[in-house]
C-alpha cells in the first residue's frame, strides 16, 4: 500500500467489524523526545516486574510499546515490544531478561 501524504486520512481495518481512520502526519520532534523520556522512566518498572516475575505487567508494557513505538516512528522499539509481549505471555524469563536489557540499551541510545 502506498504511504499516505501528511494530513491524508486513510482507512485501516481495526477489526472485522469496524473501520478506523488515522491521520498520517509527521510527529513533532518534541513529542518524540517526550515519548523517549517516558520509556526511560518506564524502565525501572520493567526491571522490577522482571525481578518479581510479574509477567502480566511486562506483557502490558510490551503490548503498549508494540503499538506506540511504531506510531512514534521507532520501529525497533515496536519490534522489541512485540517480542517482550510474546515472551511475557509464554513466561520465558530467560528470553525476557535479554529483551528487557536490549530495550534499556535502545532507550539509552535514543536519548543520547
Amino acid at each position: 500500500m502506498p504511504s499516505a501524504a501528511a494530513g491524508e486520512i486513510r482507512p485501516h481495518l481495526a477489526d472485522s467489524i469496524f473501520w478506523c481512520y488515522s491521520v498520517a502526519m509527521e510527529i513533532p520532534a518534541q513529542m518524540k523526545l517526550n515519548y523517549i523520556e517516558r520509556r526511560k522512566k518506564e524502565m525501572p518498572l520493567c526491571e522490577e516486574s522482571l525481578a518479581k516475575r510479574d509477567y502480566k505487567t511486562i506483557e502490558r508494557i510490551g503490548h503498549q510499546l508494540k503499538g506506540n513505538g511504531q506510531a512514534f516512528g521507532f520501529d525497533h522499539l515496536s519490534k522489541l515490544g512485540e517480542a517482550i509481549e510474546s515472551a511475557a505471555r509464554e513466561e520465558d524469563h530467560a528470553r525476557l531478561s535479554g529483551l528487557v536489557s536490549e530495550l534499556g540499551t535502545a532507550v539509552r541510545q535514543l536519548s543520547a
